[in-house]
């Protein structure tokens, strides 16, 4: 039963999401619904939109000559693209004390063929890539910030043209205590960073993360500018454990237009299994899934049956309350609904989400939108 849990869990994390403003109850009222067929179509294209938008981000300019710097430090590249999907999965499913989701790369020159004796939190300096030496010299100790020039990729190596800075205005770290076990990590705390090409700003990054005494997140920031692209991440835990709130959000845009985005609320006991409520809504643009849903009477539920037959759908689905929207044409698609039931003669061994349609008709939403329901891990077995 395990597995059932995971899923309604997930699925109660992964449906609470507010990115922009809640729709006013005039705006509700003026929402149509779209046939079945359309809105099949339209929820298809916006889940393959997910992935392409992610890979496309981690392809800029900037993404790849930051890579490059890496690569001449000997250093493995930066994965922007895994980067992205791990902070997205993270904040929107509660994994919240894996905070190694959120840090960006640790900058570490002391390996072989980088830089030596270099700490990033404590030295300032310019340093310029030596063809000669193959490796990063000091050019001027007298600044208060760290600046690497390197060429930008291949084709500048060749020339032997330096025509990339990247500036470290702010980095710092901090030792985390991982479980019961006498095992210390370091990770980021802070970091501020700018990456130019020709004088031309192509990346910027700016991180923060606060910690508890339990060495779990109460704050975190991240932003990601890479021209034409933004993705920025928010996370706050207020309250004692007895009445906490919980926010989270995170948005992808293209020339500020959202691609890709979410906010969550979540309240109550966290010493408990779940959280009370959480609402709000993910929205892949068009397609918005708007609602809340009752997570701790959920979890009250699942705990302890055996067999998946014992359970209530009708009780769980009377604790979900999750519309499907087309943001642009103010329609609805559908709505979500816990499932179990016969398929193609096979009787299901546990319950799964469905999307149910104006015409009474329904698909499993990790058929209609696989992309999503990888994302959001809304399967216990699915990677990103």
């Amino acid at each position: 039963m395990k597995k059932n849990q995971i899923k309604l869990t997930a699925l109660a994390s992964a449906m609470f999401m507010l990115l922009f403003a809640a729709c006013s109850d005039d705006d509700t009222d003026k929402i149509t619904t779209m046939p079945a067929d359309e809105a099949k179509q339209e929820i298809r294209d916006a889940s393959q939109d997910i992935e392409s938008n992610i890979n496309q981000m981690a392809e800029t300019p900037g993404a790849k000559t930051f890579d490059y710097f890496f690569e001449l430090l000997g250093e493995d590249p930066v994965d922007f693209k895994s980067i992205t999907k791990q902070s997205i999965k993270a904040s929107s499913t509660g994994v919240i004390s894996e905070t190694e989701y959120f840090a960006p790369k640790t900058l570490d020159f002391s390996k072989e063929g980088g830089i030596d004796d270099i700490d990033p939190e404590e030295d300032t300096g310019i340093w310029v890539y030596d063809y000669t030496e193959y490796d990063f010299v000091l050019d001027d100790p007298d600044v208060n910030y760290l600046e690497f020039r390197y060429p930008a990729d291949q084709e500048a190596f060749d020339n032997e043209n330096n025509n990339a800075s990247l500036f470290i205005y702010r980095y710092e770290s901090i030792i985390i205590n991982e479980g019961d076990v006498d095992y210390e990590e370091v990770i980021l705390s802070a970091l501020e960073l700018e990456l130019t090409v020709d004088n031309t700003t192509l990346l910027s990054v700016d991180f923060e993360l606060e910690l508890d005494q339990n060495d779990e997140p109460t704050y975190i920031s991240l932003d990601i500018t890479m021209a034409p692209y933004n993705f920025n991440l928010s996370f706050s835990r207020t309250g004692p454990s007895s009445d906490t709130t919980i926010s989270a959000s995170m948005s992808l845009s293209f020339n500020n237009d959202l691609l890709f985005g979410f906010s969550l609320n979540a309240t109550g006991d966290m010493d408990k299994d779940a959280p009370d409520i959480v609402s709000g809504y993910i929205q892949a643009t068009p397609i918005k899934f708007d609602g809340s849903v009752y997570m701790l009477d959920i979890e009250n539920h699942v705990e302890g049956i055996e067999d998946p037959n014992e359970l209530d759908i009708d009780y769980l689905n009377s604790k979900i309350d999750i519309d499907v929207i087309h943001t642009e044409l103010n329609r609805k698609l559908g709505h979500i609904e816990v499932f179990m039931g016969i398929v193609d003669d096979v009787p299901m061994e546990e319950p799964d989400f469905i999307i149910v349609y104006q015409d009474g008709s329904w698909e499993f939403l990790h058929e209609a939108m696989p992309e999503l329901a990888a994302l959001f891990e809304i399967f216990e077995d699915d990677e990103v």
